[in-house]
């Protein structure tokens, strides 16, 4: 494979801020397009404060989150992610094979040479494995909460950025670079 190719793969494996999701919009006026009435999101004003809550009204110059009293002006806000629809049943498949092959390898482990014992052990292991691995998947599924970026507020011209995105498609295969000062 050539150079470009590695780095490609390296950067989307390790690369931890990188996501095969749309850009967030830089305009407020666009945002009501990006979320709805009702959604979970988490916004961050320009001191930093994390504000989470449901979308109770968005206009072209603020946001209201259910159970605050004051709107959040589009100029206070720095950041606004809403949270990602992730359901349970995908870390229950995982979690299952995961403990399926964690099963199968202990009971390799055990039973080494003896045909019979290993099969024993595989019909004892492998169930069990699978059962605590899915239990376990869609549990850690249910508790990690994942935002997407979807606004970023205007940026004080002092603050530097640099984004680094993949691209992929069937014609195209490669990286975007862009710096802004």
């Amino acid at each position: 494979m050539k150079g470009i190719g590695w780095l490609t793969i390296l950067i989307l494996l390790f690369g931890g801020t990188l996501t095969l999701a749309q850009e967030s919009v830089f305009s407020f006026e666009e945002l009501e397009k990006e979320i709805s009435i009702g959604e979970r999101v988490r916004v961050i004003d320009r001191s930093g404060n994390i504000i989470e809550g449901k979308v109770e009204t968005i206009s072209p110059d603020s946001l209201t989150l259910k159970g605050r009293k004051a709107k959040l002006p589009a100029d206070s806000i720095r950041l606004l992610q809403k949270k990602r629809k992730d359901p349970w049943w995908n870390g229950f498949l995982i979690g299952g094979g995961a403990g399926a092959l964690g099963g199968l390898l202990l009971s390799k482990t055990q039973c080494s040479n003896d045909s019979e014992c290993s099969a024993i052990a595989t019909v004892a292991f492998v169930p069990a494995g699978m059962a605590i691995g899915m239990a376990t998947g869609a549990l850690i599924d249910r508790a990690v909460t994942k935002y997407d970026t979807v606004y970023t507020g205007n940026k004080v011209s002092s603050e530097h950025r640099f984004r680094v995105s993949p691209v992929i498609s069937r014609e195209q295969k490669g990286v975007s670079v862009s710096f802004a000062f």
